[in-house]
């Protein structure tokens, strides 16, 4: 359980893993989400489920679950 439990802290391993956990989505794709509305949980919340991860997650860096046979 996080420290607080309305806002995301990316410091934070246990965060990021309960988040992650809360929302079903990749350590990436929080760290997007959080970049893009803000650590409130609330306003994560809102960002997914208007912008739903993509297979291979659209917030994990390149290399992690992309596109099979890009960049290569």
């Amino acid at each position: 359980m996080p420290t607080d439990a309305n806002r995301i802290d990316l410091a934070s391993q246990l965060d990021i893993d309960f988040w992650c956990g809360v929302f079903h989505v990749a350590p990436g794709d929080l760290r997007h989400a959080v970049q893009q509305v803000g650590p409130q949980a609330a306003a994560v919340r809102r960002y997914l489920e208007d912008h739903p991860p993509t297979p291979g997650g659209e917030g994990r860096p390149a290399g992690a679950g992309g596109v099979p046979g890009a960049g290569g």
